[in-house]
């Protein structure tokens, strides 16, 4: 088994169907590659594309093609020919994407009244309405 593995894993930011990550290689052992397998935890099925990329010294990773609003189990291992080091896994939630349509229905002294379209992957619910006291 490789004595590489990762740590101090830190999540930079997340776009709606994209996850941003980096972290700290660890161990004895230096890793030739690093292969992340990308799990919805609703369904328990593979998501996502990984990209590796190097920084520094210090390797990063951009997942595509996920789900707005929806939280990924990450399975990150170190590679180095047929040997893998131990599996680092942690969860990560994508960001909602922007709602639509926004209006002001209506100000007053202290009030105002927004109306909205949710986003289209939540599906057609109708408009949503709030009103905001300041």
């Amino acid at each position: 088994m490789l004595d590489a593995s990762a740590s101090d894993i830190n999540i930079f930011m997340t776009r709606g169907t994209r996850l941003f990550f980096n972290w700290k290689p660890s161990g004895s052992d230096k890793a030739a590659d690093w292969q992340a397998s990308i799990f919805d935890v609703d369904t328990g099925k593979k998501a996502g594309k990984a990209k590796l990329k190097m920084k520094n010294n210090l390797p990063s990773m951009v997942v595509e093609k996920l789900k707005p609003h929806t939280k990924y189990e990450i399975r990150l291992v170190a590679v180095n020919g047929d040997e893998e080091g131990e599996t680092t896994s942690f969860t990560a939630w994508t960001s909602p994407r922007a709602v639509e349509n926004v209006i002001t229905v209506g100000r007053f002294a202290s009030t105002v009244w927004i109306e909205w379209q949710p986003p289209s992957y939540i599906g057609d619910q109708g408009k949503r309405s709030n009103i905001i006291y300041v």
